[in-house]
């Protein structure tokens, strides 16, 4: 109790405003009124009614996550982004990749990784710095990947880049 009645004093100090001190009570009453009556409550009553309120924006829509998931996933298989579609049913994108994966559905992002033939692009990078003598970051940006991808295709075949001599080589085995 002595503890209280210090921190109270020194609310009461002349260092705050009344303005201050009021936004301090306002704050402490609604998480008092949170811990005391729910908060689902206080969201049922709405801001005029001593409740809490809720942009339009963030709350969500009645729809199961279901209906969520197969909607927002059918709007971005038709181009729309992934934000622009969980925006629209007020949700985040983490919800939309999570009840995705949770349902089983299928859903192709503009921004998805590209998957890569090592095969054929294995013979591009030949083609490009064995042939034509362009260096491996040259030969990456024909290709439209990058360097990384380059040396991991090449190790997957057990090859490996000589930068001095600008040559693809097989790995030496000791």
């Amino acid at each position: 109790m002595g503890h209280e009645l210090a921190i109270a004093n020194q609310l009461l100090d002349s260092k705050i405003t009344d303005a201050e001190f009021d936004k301090a009570v306002e704050r402490h009453k609604l998480l008092h009124d949170c811990k005391t009556k729910g908060f689902g409550r206080l969201k049922a009553l709405g801001r005029l009614e001593g409740g809490i309120d809720i942009p339009v924006k963030k709350a969500v829509r009645e729809h199961t996550t279901l209906e969520f998931a197969t909607e927002a996933a059918r709007m971005v298989n038709d181009g729309m982004t992934m934000t622009a579609a969980c925006d629209l049913f007020g949700r985040n994108t983490g919800d939309l990749k999570y009840y995705c994966d949770k349902f089983g559905i299928e859903y192709k992002s503009k921004f998805a990784k590209r998957q890569w033939d090592y095969d054929a692009t294995y013979k591009r990078i030949l083609h490009y710095i064995n042939r034509q003598g362009y260096r491996l970051k040259d030969a990456a940006k024909k290709i439209d990947c990058t360097p990384k991808l380059v040396m991991d295709i090449l190790k997957s075949k057990g090859r490996t880049y000589n930068a001095q001599a600008i040559r693809i080589e097989r790995i030496k085995k000791l």
